[in-house]
């Protein structure tokens, strides 16, 4: 059984956590731009946190379930309906054979993820099914989801399908917790779905005027005049409608080095901010290149790529200065509100009161 798409959406991809350990061959990393919504999405579901899932971008697909499933959606504020009917994010819901799915524009926040309870059939590339587009690996077939295509789930690790219970209660068993059931009547009933009564606040809020990005300074942070290093912390950027998955491009006060001289190549990341020789940053996102020739203004902290993720075209951007110090004290406060998440849904479980 499956997921058909009668609408692909603006792009919508097939994604995981990234493709680890073969950068120095080349290989991007890739996977989720927002590691945070598509990680609760999973975790929604009991399923892996690295579990196949699908990445949209600000307006998405219309998609067939061949199959009952249960599915979970975070990220950004989606315009979501199953069968015509609205339906909410940030909790699960089961929906019934042959129900559709539409996932409309998406605002505050520029992307949305769709976790399965069923896993999806995707073969693995270097450990990974994530997309990369730039090279056709992985996905399906490499390359982002178009009308008419079929994604099939794994009849090795399904829900269970016994609906039959004349109290209408339906019991699930999620792939990745085999002893874990889940009780439906504590559902709201809504004709060819269910949506839990209870629901995860989003964990990062996308919705601001200027979007501060706190960064530490860049290896090359030296070499910019001292006008341009005052400048990239005190004026505002835009994120250009040119960006994408590789990387954001600003626009706005343009950067320039003391020095001109050429740089050799060296290794860049997820939210490293080089400046090409016109001065304008780009912030370099999920598909960078693993080296770059530019200089490095800075490093954006981990805990806030989530949020220059969601952040879509037109987005006004101020970037702030915090010490490395600040920037793991945030990440590590980040992967404790993470987990405390991950209880909660636990907790749940065992108290028969998930779904």
């Amino acid at each position: 059984m499956s997921i058909f798409l009668h609408r692909a959406g603006l792009l919508t991809t097939v994604q995981d956590l990234g493709r680890v350990g073969y950068q120095k061959y080349g290989v991007i990393v890739g996977g989720v731009m927002d590691h945070i919504s598509a990680k609760t999405a999973n975790l929604l579901l009991h399923n892996e946190i690295n579990a196949p899932l699908l990445e949209v971008t600000l307006f998405g697909p219309v998609l067939e379930f061949k199959k009952d499933c249960w599915i979970a959606i975070c990220g950004g504020e989606v315009e979501a309906k199953v069968n015509g009917e609205s339906i909410s994010a940030w909790r699960p819901i089961w929906v019934d054979k042959g129900v559709k799915l539409s996932i409309d524009a998406i605002s505050n926040g520029c992307r949305a993820y769709i976790a399965f309870s069923r896993r999806l059939v995707i073969q693995s590339v270097m450990g990974s099914i994530s997309t990369n587009m730039q090279a056709g690996l992985g996905g399906l077939h490499g390359r982002a989801l178009e009308k008419g295509d079929e994604i099939f789930f794994d009849e090795d690790a399904n829900a269970s399908d016994d609906t039959s219970d004349a109290s209408n209660e339906m019991v699930m068993q999620h792939p990745s917790a085999s002893h874990h059931d889940v009780n439906r009547t504590e559902c709201k009933k809504r004709r060819t779905y269910d949506a839990c009564k209870w629901q995860v606040r989003p964990p990062i809020s996308f919705s601001t005027s200027v979007l501060s990005i706190r960064c530490i300074r860049g290896t090359e942070f030296a070499q910019f005049d001292k006008q341009s290093q005052l400048h990239f912390f005190s004026k505002t950027y835009t994120i250009s409608a040119q960006s994408d998955r590789m990387g954001l491009r600003l626009q706005g006060e343009a950067l320039r080095v003391d020095d001109k001289q050429e740089m050799i190549s060296d290794v860049v990341a997820f939210g490293t901010v080089q400046v090409p020789p016109d001065g304008h940053p780009i912030i370099l996102m999920a598909d960078h290149q693993t080296t770059g020739g530019y200089p490095r203004m800075a490093q954006v902290i981990l805990a806030d790529l989530p949020l220059l993720a969601q952040a879509a075209p037109h987005t006004v951007v101020k970037f702030k200065e915090v010490t490395l110090a600040e920037a793991e004290k945030l990440l590590m406060q980040q992967e404790k509100n993470m987990k405390q998440i991950k209880l909660a849904i636990q907790m749940k479980g065992m108290q028969h009161h998930a779904y």
